[in-house]
C-alpha cells in the first residue's frame, strides 16, 4: 500500500486478498500518516533493529559504565552475579522488548527457584536481600540504556510491584534484629585467646563500624589518649588467600572521627602491648631493653595478614567473618548471625538508650553510623525511635499535667 502526501511517497505491507480489501485500509493509513503515528512508528522499528540483546548490554555496561579502579572490582562483581541471574532468563530478548511484566516475572521465578541448591531450609528461592540487590543491578542497567537513548523509558517498576513476599526468611530476620547485650557477652567470651577477633567484635559493637571499616584501622587511626577512631578505609577483596587490601570507604559520608569510650580504649592499649611484644620476640629484642625504633609503625594494620612483613596489610573479611562464624557456633548464636548484626545493635542501643541513658539523636546517629543522610538511619532503625518518641511524649504530656491537677484539687 502506497500513498503520496505533499510530495512525499510513504508505503505499508499490509496482508489483504483483494484490491478492495486493500482501498478500504487506505483512509486509516492516511490518518496515520497525516497524525504523525506512523513516523513514530517507524522510529521505533528502527531503534529496535539497533537495540543490543539483554546478553550484549550486560557486557557492554560492566565494561563501560560501572566504577572503575581497584575498589570498582567489586561493584562490577556485585552487578555481574545479579546480573548473571537474570540474563539465563531474558539474556536473547532484545533490550527494547523487555517489559515490566517480563521483569516481574523473571524476578518471581528467582525468588522461588533462583538457587541451584535447596538451602538448609529446604528453600531454593533467593533472599529478599539478593532480589533487592538484583532490582538495583537492573535500574541502574535500564537508567544508562535510557540515557544513551538505547531505550525509551526503563521497564523497571517499583521494587513493591513486584509482590515478591511480605515474609522475610529466617536469615532475613536475624539480618536484621539486633543482638541482645547478653549474646554479644557470650560471643566475647568465647573468643579465648582469639584476642584480634574479640577485639574486632568489640569494635564493631562499640562504634557502629562496618565490618570491612574496623577490619581496616591501622594503628595512625587511632587515638587512644584522645579516645578517637578515625574511620578512612575499608578492607577489599583480595587476589592472595587470607589478605585483604585497603579501599575506598563505602561513602564518602563514611569517612567519619569516631569517639570511642573507656573500655574500647583499654582493647586497644592491650592489643598494642601484645603486638609490640611480639614484634620484640621476632626481632629478638629483650624485653628491659627499649627500642630507638618504633616497635609498630603508625601505617601498620591492626588487623595484620598472617605472614606479611611490615603489617602493611590487613587480614581477608572473609577469613574473619569465618572465625566469627565460628564464635558464634560455641556462643549458641542463631544460625545465619552475620558480624553487620553488632553494628546494627550498636546503632539501635545509642538511639534507644537505656533506663538511665538517654538516646542520642538520629542526626548524631546518622554520623556515627557514616550515613550521608539521616533519613536512612530512620528507615532503618524506626524500631529504636519507639523509646525516644514515648519518651518525647511524657516530655509534652508534661505541659497539661499540673494544669490538669490543679483542675482536679480546685474540683
Amino acid at each position: 500500500m502506497v500513498v503520496t502526501i505533499d510530495g512525499k511517497q510513504y508505503s505499508e505491507a499490509v496482508s489483504v486478498r483483494t484490491r478492495k480489501e486493500a482501498l478500504a485500509l487506505l483512509p486509516a493509513f492516511v490518518t496515520q500518516v497525516q497524525s504523525g503515528l506512523y513516523a513514530a512508528k517507524k522510529r521505533a522499528e528502527r531503534a529496535n533493529s539497533q537495540a543490543p540483546t539483554f546478553d550484549a548490554y550486560v557486557e557492554e555496561f560492566l565494561k563501560n559504565h560501572t566504577k572503575m579502579g581497584a575498589d570498582g572490582d567489586a561493584t562490577r562483581r556485585a552487578y555481574r552475579n545479579s546480573l548473571d541471574k537474570v540474563r539465563s532468563e531474558i539474556g536473547d530478548r532484545c533490550l527494547a522488548d523487555i517489559t515490566g511484566e517480563m521483569l516481574q516475572k523473571c524476578l518471581r521465578n528467582l525468588y522461588t527457584y533462583g538457587r541451584k541448591t535447596a538451602g538448609c531450609d529446604r528453600n531454593r528461592g533467593l533472599s529478599i536481600a539478593s532480589m533487592k540487590l538484583i532490582y538495583a543491578a537492573l535500574s541502574v542497567l535500564f537508567s544508562k540504556a535510557v540515557e544513551q537513548r538505547i531505550i525509551a523509558n526503563s521497564p523497571v517498576p517499583k521494587f513493591t510491584k513486584f509482590k515478591l513476599g511480605d515474609e522475610p526468611t529466617a536469615v532475613d530476620r536475624v539480618r536484621r534484629t539486633a543482638m541482645s547485650a547478653s549474646q554479644i557477652a557470650a560471643l566475647i567470651q568465647v573468643c579465648d585467646k582469639d584476642n584480634q577477633l574479640r577485639l574486632w567484635i568489640e569494635i564493631m559493637t562499640a562504634t557502629a563500624a562496618r565490618p570491612g571499616e574496623a577490619l581496616a584501622l591501622r594503628w595512625c587511626d587511632v587515638d587512644i589518649s584522645n579516645r578517637v577512631m578515625r574511620i578512612r578505609h575499608s578492607v577489599k577483596r583480595s587476589d592472595i588467600h587470607g589478605q585483604g587490601r585497603l579501599g575506598a570507604t563505602k561513602t564518602r559520608g563514611s569517612v567519619r572521627d569516631v569517639p570511642i569510650g573507656t573500655s574500647l580504649a583499654a582493647s586497644f592499649e592491650r592489643e598494642r602491648t601484645s603486638q609490640e611484644a611480639a614484634s620484640r620476640r621476632i626481632s629478638g629484642l629483650p624485653e628491659n631493653i627499649p627500642s630507638v625504633r618504633p616497635l609498630l609503625h603508625p601505617q601498620d594494620c591492626i588487623f595484620t595478614a598472617d605472614l606479611v612483613d611490615h603489617g602493611k596489610v590487613p587480614r581477608s573479611l572473609s577469613g574473619m567473618s569465618s572465625r566469627f562464624k565460628t564464635a558464634c557456633r560455641k556462643a549458641g548464636l542463631p544460625a545465619g548471625t552475620t558480624p553487620h548484626q553488632l553494628r546494627h545493635s550498636a546503632i539501635t542501643a545509642m538511639i534507644a538508650g537505656s533506663a538511665t541513658r538517654r538516646g542520642i539523636s538520629l542526626i548524631d546517629a546518622a554520623r556515627l553510623a557514616g550515613h550521608s543522610d539521616p533519613g536512612t538511619t530512620g528507615k532503618v532503625y524506626a524500631h529504636a525511635l519507639e523509646a525516644n518518641l514515648r519518651r518525647g511524649a511524657d516530655l509534652a504530656d508534661d505541659l497539661i499535667a499540673r494544669t490538669t491537677v490543679g483542675e482536679a484539687e480546685r474540683g
